[in-house]
């Protein structure tokens, strides 16, 4: 099976210092990879077969930042993918515990931008294309957050 016949999916977080309470101003914790095109990103990564998805982003999180993060009620936002099967999973958390100790396997360094300097970064190709895309839209998102319907996450059946 080729792969854009596999399904695949990504979570990806934006976390903030526990710290800032309920204020958002526009800050993203980023994590630049050692391989690849060796980029600026969110972290995450993708999901363990069986994982629960707001487990994997938490999972995620610890590898690549050294972050103990919690995720913060629903996703964000739930994206299928272009090119292959599968959805890109958006949280908001926040850090509960843990250091800033990357993942050097993976990770060259880990830190926290303003949206202002991810514009920058986009400009000059410092950050994925489609990662920008992610922080745009939580930006976006954070903006009309009272104006779109909550619902309890996990949904209990």
């Amino acid at each position: 099976m080729d792969s854009k016949n596999k399904w695949s999916f990504g979570v990806f977080a934006v976390i903030r210092p526990e710290s800032w309470g309920n204020l958002w101003d526009n800050n993203f914790w980023l994590v630049k990879h050692n391989y690849g095109q060796k980029k600026w990103s969110l972290p995450g990564g993708g999901l363990e077969l069986g994982e629960e998805i707001d487990r994997g982003v938490i999972r995620e999180t610890r590898e690549e930042t050294g972050f103990k993060i919690e995720v913060i009620d629903q996703p964000m936002a739930i994206l299928s993918l272009k090119k292959s099967l599968g959805a890109l999973i958006l949280f908001e958390g926040y850090i509960v515990g843990g250091a800033k100790k990357p993942n050097r396997k993976e990770i060259l360094n880990c830190r926290i931008f303003s949206f202002k300097d991810i514009v920058a970064m986009n400009t000059k190709g410092e950050i994925y294309p489609a990662q920008f895309k992610l922080a745009e839209l939580a930006v976006s998102l954070k903006r009309k957050r009272n104006l779109w319907p909550t619902y309890a996450w996990p949904i209990k059946t």
